[in-house]
């Protein structure tokens, strides 16, 4: 699967996509500015797919 094929994706496509666990989608939310999972999208969040790839391009922190 690409990132680019849907509009969202869950925290735990995310995962599989960037081979990462929860945790670290957790600190990176609280310390590098990832985004935000959308509001009431319940117990395993989703996410916009394109906030994720351009947070990606601009070198994955909030410094870009």
């Amino acid at each position: 699967m690409s990132l680019n094929d849907k509009t969202f994706i869950s925290r735990t496509a995310v995962e599989r996509e960037l081979d990462i666990s929860k945790f670290t989608i957790r600190n990176w939310i609280r310390d590098r500015g990832f985004p935000q999972p959308i509001p009431g999208s319940g117990r395993v969040p989703i996410f916009r797919t394109s906030d994720i790839i351009n947070w990606l391009e601009d070198g994955g922190s909030n410094n870009g």
